[in-house]
C-alpha cells in the first residue's frame, strides 16, 4: 500500500516500532521540529520517539506523497459594487485552494484587514466568500486566501466597495467675471472627492456653460481631480447669472450632482486716488533725492493695473514704471524752473481705463542771500538746501592806536535738511568794533546752542585777545593772537564745529617800537605774524566759487581776516589785505593817521586797526 494512503491515525505503537524505523533510513537532524510535532503524530507516539538517522522527506523518495503548493488567484468576480450598502457576494478563481481556507479583505490604502464571513470550498479552483451588508467599509480591497497550511496569496487587482463621490467645494456662486472678457486660469475651480478613488471624472448636466462660451478643463491638484471652468472665446457682452449644474463621477458609476452659478458683471474702470496737479516739485540741489507723489489707482473688479504715459512727458532724467505708476531717478538739471505736464492713462485689462493730468517741477538753481537784519525763511520744499553762513568779522578801535587786526568772520557751508511749508529763523550780524583789551565779540553760530538756532551769523574777534569765528590778530602786547572757531565749545551747535571755517589771528613776538601787530585770521588761513616793525597780514577767505559762483559775495570769496596795524608816529600801516586777498579787510592805520581801511562789506571781512569790519552774510542755494 502506498505511503500517500496511510492515515496518520493508523500508525501506532503496536505497528509502528522505533526498530522498525532505522537510524539508516532517519535520523532526528532531518526531521526538523517545525515539520514534524506531537500534534503531528498519532497517540502514543512522541516525537521523542523519532530517533537517530533518518532520511530526508521529499517528493523525490516518499512515492505519492505532494508537496506544499502555494495557491493561486486569477481573477474574482465581481470587482465592485455600486453600493457598499449592499452584502458581498465573490467567486475567487484560481489553483490550488485548500479545504476550507481563510480569506480576508485587505484595504488598499489604509493596510486595514476584514474577515470574510462565510468561505465555501467549491474545488481547488473555486472558493465563494461572502460579506454581510454594511459590514465592508467603502474602498479598494485586495483579497488574501490562506490555506490551511499557513502558505497564502493576494490579489493582484483591487475590489472595489464603491462609495458615492462628495463635492468639495460648496454650491452656490463662484464669483463673477467681467462680461466680454475671456476668463482664464483658476478662477472659477470646483472638486469632488471619494473613498474608494481619486479617479473622478466631470460634466455639465445642464447646456448653460456653452451658452456663456465656457469650457470645462480637468486638472490634478492637491491629490484632487479637479475641474477649472474657462472661456472658449470672451464671454457674452451682457449682465446676467449662469446658474448650471455639474456631476461628479467615479470609476465605479457613482455622481453626485451639485449646482453652482458664475455672474456676468459690467466692468468698472479703474480710480485714480492721486488728484490731478503736481506730483511734486524737484529742487536743483536735490536731484537724486527727492519725493514724489505715485499716480496711483484701484479697481473695484481687482484686476491687474498698468500705467502708461499717455500725453505730454515727465522730466529728462526720469523713468516711469508701468505696473506701478512710480517716478524715479535724477532729474536733469534745467537753466530756469520747468514744469513738465503729462497724462497717465490706467487700464485694467479688461476694457477700463482712466486718464489723469500730472505736473512735476524741475526748479534751476536758486540763490537767496540775506546780509542784514533778522527774519524767517519759508522752506518750498522738502529736502536739502546748501547754505553758507558768514559770520561778521570783529573790527578794532583804539585810542592809542595799539592796532591788531580784526578776525575774519567764521564760515559754516553745509547742505542743510528743511520741510516743506516750515519757516527758519535767520540773523545776520553787523559789521562789530572792539578793542584790544575787552575781547569784543566772541561768538560764532551760537543762538541757544542748539541746531535749532543754527542760522546765527555774528562775530569775529578783534584785535589783542579776542577769540570768534578767526581771531583777531594780537597787538601792543606780545603773545598769540585770538583763536579761531570753538570746536569744543558747548556754546557752539554741533553743525558749525563740523562744517565751520576759521583760523586764528596773528601773533606778536615782541613789544619793541613800533609795536607792529599780528593779522586777523580769515576763513581759510590764519592771520599773518607781526615780522620786525612790519604788521601781519590778514588771513585768506575761503572761496566757494565752485558752488556758488562769483556773483555773491566779494567774487565768491569770504571771510578774509584784515591786516594788522601799527602803533607808530609816522602812521606806518600794517600789511593791507595781502592774505585776506579780495575777502579779507582793510589794511590797519598808525596812531594819529587816519582809520585803517575797512573790511569789505557783506563778506565777513575783518576790520584793519580802528575800522569796522564787514557785516555778516547768509546764502540759500537750493
Amino acid at each position: 500500500m502506498a505511503i500517500s494512503k496511510v492515515k496518520t491515525n493508523s500508525i501506532t505503537d503496536a505497528n509502528v516500532t522505533t526498530a522498525k524505523i532505522t537510524d539508516a533510513n532517519v535520523t532526528t537532524a532531518k526531521i526538523a521540529d517545525n515539520n514534524v510535532t506531537n500534534a503531528k503524530l498519532a497517540t502514543g507516539i512522541s516525537a521523542s520517539k523519532l530517533t537517530g538517522a533518518l532520511p530526508a522527506i521529499s517528493g523525490a523518495n516518499l512515492t505519492g506523497v505532494s508537496q506544499f503548493t502555494a495557491p493561486t488567484i486569477s481573477s474574482f468576480t465581481p470587482t465592485q459594487v455600486a453600493n457598499a450598502a449592499t452584502a458581498a457576494s465573490i467567486t475567487i478563481s484560481g489553483a490550488n485552494f485548500q479545504d476550507t481556507p481563510r480569506v480576508l479583505f485587505q484595504n488598499a490604502n489604509t493596510g486595514a484587514v476584514i474577515t470574510a464571513d462565510t468561505v465555501t470550498f467549491t474545488n481547488s479552483t473555486t472558493l465563494v466568500v461572502t460579506k454581510a451588508a454594511g459590514t465592508l467599509p467603502e474602498g479598494l480591497y485586495n483579497l488574501q486566501v490562506i490555506n490551511k497550511d499557513g502558505i497564502s496569496v493576494i490579489s493582484g487587482t483591487s475590489y472595489t466597495n464603491s462609495a458615492t463621490p462628495t463635492w468639495v467645494t460648496s454650491a452656490g456662486s463662484l464669483g463673477t467675471f467681467v462680461k466680454g472678457s475671456s476668463v482664464t486660469g483658476d478662477t472659477f475651480v470646483v472638486f469632488a472627492g471619494d473613498a474608494d478613488s481619486s479617479t473622478i471624472t466631470y460634466s455639465e448636466t445642464t447646456s448653460v456653460l456653452a451658452t456663456a462660451n465656457m469650457v470645462l478643463e480637468a486638472f490634478t491638484g492637491g491629490g484632487y481631480n479637479k475641474v477649472r471652468i474657462k472661456s472658449s472665446s470672451a464671454s457674452p457682452d451682457s449682465v446676467t447669472t449662469y446658474t448650471f449644474t455639474l456631476r461628479a463621477t467615479d470609476p465605479a458609476g457613482k455622481t453626485a450632482d451639485r449646482q453652482f452659478s458664475i455672474g456676468s458683471i459690467a466692468n468698472t474702470n479703474p480710480a485714480f486716488t492721486t488728484a490731478s496737479g503736481s506730483l511734486g516739485t524737484i529742487v536743483d540741489s536735490s536731484r537724486g533725492s527727492y519725493s514724489l507723489a505715485t499716480a496711483a489707482a484701484t479697481d473695484a473688479e481687482g484686476d491687474t493695473l498698468t500705467y502708461a504715459i499717455s500725453a505730454g512727458s515727465i522730466p529728462g532724467g526720469l523713468s516711469f514704471n508701468t505696473s506701478t505708476a512710480a517716478i524715479t531717478g535724477t532729474a536733469s538739471a534745467v537753466g530756469s524752473n520747468t514744469t513738465s505736464t503729462f497724462s497717465i492713462t490706467c487700464t485694467d485689462g479688461v476694457g477700463g481705463s482712466a486718464t489723469r493730468q500730472f505736473t512735476i517741477t524741475v526748479l534751476a538753481p536758486t540763490t537767496q542771500q540775506y546780509t542784514s537784519g533778522s527774519g524767517t525763511w519759508p522752506a518750498p520744499f522738502t529736502g536739502n538746501i546748501t547754505m553758507l553762513l558768514v559770520a561778521a568779522g570783529g573790527g578794532q578801535s583804539s585810542t592809542q592806536g595799539h592796532a591788531g587786526g580784526g578776525g575774519g568772520g567764521g564760515v559754516v557751508s553745509m547742505a542743510y535738511p528743511v520741510t516743506s511749508g516750515t519757516t527758519y529763523n535767520y540773523a545776520v550780524g553787523p559789521a562789530q568794533g572792539g578793542s584790544p583789551w575787552d575781547g569784543g565779540d566772541t561768538t560764532f553760530g551760537t543762538g541757544s546752542g542748539t541746531d535749532a538756532t543754527f542760522l546765527t551769523a555774528i562775530g569775529g574777534g578783534n584785535g589783542g585777545t579776542g577769540n570768534g569765528g578767526s581771531g583777531g590778530g594780537k597787538s601792543h602786547s606780545p603773545g598769540s593772537g585770538g583763536n579761531g572757531i570753538q570746536t569744543t565749545s558747548p556754546l557752539v551747535s554741533a553743525n558749525s564745529r563740523s562744517n565751520g571755517f576759521g583760523n586764528n589771528g596773528g601773533s606778536k613776538s615782541g613789544n619793541a617800537y613800533p609795536h607792529p601787530s599780528g593779522g586777523g585770521g580769515g576763513a581759510n588761513a590764519a592771520g599773518g605774524n607781526a615780522s620786525g616793525s612790519t604788521s601781519g597780514g590778514g588771513g585768506a577767505g575761503k572761496d566757494f566759487t565752485a558752488t556758488f559762483g562769483t556773483t555773491v559775495g566779494d567774487s565768491g570769496v569770504f571771510a578774509g581776516g584784515g591786516g594788522g596795524g601799527g602803533h607808530n608816529p609816522v602812521g606806518t600801516g600794517g600789511a593791507t589785505r595781502g592774505a585776506g586777498g579780495s575777502g579779507g579787510g582793510g589794511q590797519g592805520g598808525g596812531p594819529g593817521s587816519s582809520a585803517g581801511q575797512a573790511g569789505q562789506a557783506n563778506t565777513g571781512g575783518g576790520g584793519g586797526s580802528g575800522a569796522a569790519a564787514g557785516s555778516g552774510f547768509i546764502i540759500f542755494k537750493y
